[in-house]
């Protein structure tokens, strides 16, 4: 869905039926008409199984598996597996789950997967503000622009747009990112033009839950702008 792309892939929780028997899995992704690995990074929950980190080396056989042998741990009781958080998703990606399982019904084997959570994580989950980043560029100081901050409601996707006008000054992405970050919103995408001295910036932002972003949390974000331009 829309809602995940440019979100890092955290965990996938799945559950499966135990009348079926245990469990074989991998997990990888499809990005244009290629399949990649996953990077697992560690499990939770399959009882006496066994797992292996990294990723598979072949993704179409049935033999490198990341859980192997996994015991479902019942109803209520997800098997977790953790990635290492190099996915981000971008549009047209398939997540893909390759499969195996002990139980055979007229000579076919059942789908015993019943219920599959994705967990994901903002782009700025990680986000250093003492970080340094090349973003910054030599302020003309002879020139200024006149500030203007204004906001657009996107209602029916529940995202926001930030348009600031302003000067250039040393910084100033990555000061504004981190106000975004502090107020509970990433950056769904962004379009950036500087012409000499000026600056104007486009963010489309959403909240971390998803849910609509609060008129007073758009005019915290404002004002914590326009203090640092």
């Amino acid at each position: 869905p829309s809602s995940a792309v440019n979100k890092r892939l955290s965990k996938i929780k799945i559950k499966w039926d135990p009348n079926y028997g245990t469990l074989d899995a991998k997990f990888g992704y499809r990005r244009s008409s290629t399949n990649y690995s996953l990077n697992m990074t560690g499990v939770e929950n399959i009882g006496s199984g066994s797992s292996s980190t990294g990723t598979v080396d072949v993704w179409n056989n049935d033999t490198d598996w990341h859980i192997e042998n996994a015991v479902s741990q019942g109803a209520g009781n997800y098997t977790t597996i953790t990635f290492n958080k190099e996915l981000v998703f971008e549009s047209g990606d398939n997540v893909l789950v390759r499969w195996n399982i002990d139980y055979i019904h007229n000579e076919y084997k059942v789908f015993a997967i019943y219920e599959m959570e994705f967990v994901l994580n903002n782009n700025f989950e990680n986000y250093n503000p003492n970080k340094k980043t090349p973003l910054s560029k030599k302020l003309n100081k002879n020139f200024s622009v006149p500030v203007k901050i204004s906001s657009t409601e996107d209602i029916d996707n529940k995202k926001n747009l930030i348009t600031i006008e302003t000067s250039d000054s040393p910084d100033l992405l990555v000061k504004i990112a981190e106000i975004f970050y502090k107020n509970g919103t990433s950056i769904y995408s962004a379009r950036i033009n500087t012409l000499g001295n000026k600056v104007e910036d486009t963010f489309e932002i959403e909240d971390m839950t998803l849910s609509t972003i609060s008129a007073a949390k758009i005019k915290k974000i404002t004002t914590a702008i326009e203090k640092i331009i």
